[in-house]
Formats: C-alpha cells, structure tokens, sequence
C-alpha cells in the first residue's frame, strides 16, 4: 500500500481547488474500480473533526463514483477551511476538483 502512495505522490498528478488538494494517477492494473484514500492532518482538529471530513469525502465519493473514468486511484488531502463544511460544499467542491482534473466521463 505504501508503495502505491509513493507512485501517487512521485509521479501522479495534483489538482488544487478551494479547500482540497488531489492527488491522483490512474491505475491500468485497476480494471473495474477507481480507488480513494484521504489524509487528514492532525492540524485539522480533533479526532470527531477529522473523521467527521473524512466520512464526508468517502460519502460523496461513494454516491459520484459512477461519474469518474474506470481506474483512478485517489489522495484527497483537505485543507483548514475543509472542517466547516457541510455535505453539499464538499460535493460541490469534489465534482468542481473532478472536472478540473478532467477525470470525469
């Protein structure tokens, strides 16, 4: 697993947008699914907070997973201002970061 991070982060892509940074890279092995982990830093706040951003992106993810190309492995990283968002502020923002990537069907 770590070595899949590193490929992400050595020689795959970053899209910035408002509060959240993306690193993706698609994944040719991966024929069927595209894959999505996320990074919270402990800056962020507490454990709740954390998980709380964390729920969120795996929420939106799991619900728009239909709208992105077959294969793409995922680093979302949020920002400070990510813990006071509500659902439809971190869809609005995971789609908008999506197309930006061009990582949309």
């Amino acid at each position: 697993m770590k070595k899949n991070f590193d490929d992400i982060f050595q020689n795959g892509n970053k899209t910035v947008y408002a509060n959240l940074i993306l690193r993706w890279s698609p994944n040719p092995s991966a024929k069927s699914e595209s894959r999505v982990s996320i990074i919270v830093s402990k800056k962020l706040g507490n454990a709740v907070v954390r998980n709380r951003i964390k729920r969120l992106i795996k929420e939106v993810f799991r619900l728009n997973k239909n709208k992105l190309k077959i294969g793409i492995d995922m680093i979302f990283i949020p920002t400070e201002k990510s813990k006071i968002e509500d659902y439809k502020q971190t869809e609005n923002t995971i789609l908008k970061i999506w197309e930006k990537a061009e990582i949309t069907k």
